[in-house]
């Protein structure tokens, strides 16, 4: 396998040390590999697949930040907010074997029937600071609190 050497700011390389266990040498190739794939596609002009290629590597970025902001969200709510019966509640979502969405949420925080949608709005509101977040959020949210569930 070919090496290269790659210069970044000190300040990157500060954030990156704060993140063990990352391979940093995979989400360069990942991110090469991408770059490389829609200049090829433009080469052939291809532009609509190269815009696709490019599209598609957003959302996956796109996705995975907000998979994160949703965890670091949900460890915070659980330790600052949460009371233990509504930290189960929210935990327990981890383990159902469907898509969990904002509604499911709300369910789990209120505990109070069936919420409208409202409600839900206002939870989310409250939750998220928007009324309309996104599923990456909220499955990082519910990540981020059973693993402080875990830990209690």
């Amino acid at each position: 396998m070919a090496r290269i050497n790659l210069s970044i700011s000190d300040d990157l390389k500060e954030r990156m040390d704060q993140l063990p266990g990352v391979n940093w040498s995979k989400v360069a190739q990942d991110t090469f590999e991408t770059h490389v794939q829609i200049n090829e596609l433009k080469g052939k002009n291809m532009t609509t697949e190269a815009g696709l290629a490019r599209l598609r590597a957003s959302k996956q970025s796109n996705g995975e930040a907000e998979h994160a902001e949703g965890v670091a969200v949900g460890k915070q709510w659980a330790i600052d907010v949460a009371e233990h019966d509504e930290l189960k509640r929210v935990a327990a979502l981890a383990e159902v074997d469907y898509d969990v969405g904002a509604m499911d949420l709300t369910e789990a925080i209120e505990d109070d029937g069936q919420p409208s949608w409202d409600d839900m709005g206002d939870c989310m509101e409250s939750t998220f600071g928007t009324r309309d977040p996104s599923t990456e959020i909220v499955k990082g949210f519910i990540e981020g609190a059973a693993e402080v569930f875990a830990q209690v």
